[in-house]
């Protein structure tokens, strides 16, 4: 099958300049993949006013392990972090 489309942005400026920009392969596609730091750097910006500090490492830590520990230790972070957010809800 087809890859992804090519992503395609175009910005015009107050003064009317167009700028365009075209990317084949994004980053994080396959064929050009995060390195581990830009992927702990989108994780924590994502989950940015969701999680905690803490509840982030741990899901980093899930994350790289999952080779060993499966998706059980991603799920229970998450679940935690589910049940610190409602308990913070009802205050």
């Amino acid at each position: 099958g087809a890859g992804p489309a090519p992503l395609v942005m175009r910005i015009q400026t107050k003064d009317g300049q167009v700028i365009e920009r075209r990317a084949d392969v994004v980053k994080g596609a396959p064929d050009l993949p995060l390195t581990a730091a830009e992927a702990v750097a989108k994780l924590a910006g994502a989950a940015a006013g969701l999680l905690t500090p803490a509840a982030v490492a741990k899901l980093q830590a899930a994350v790289e392990g999952i080779a060993a520990g499966g998706l059980a230790p991603i799920t229970q972070v998450l679940r935690q972090a589910r049940g610190a957010m409602r308990a913070a809800a009802a205050e």
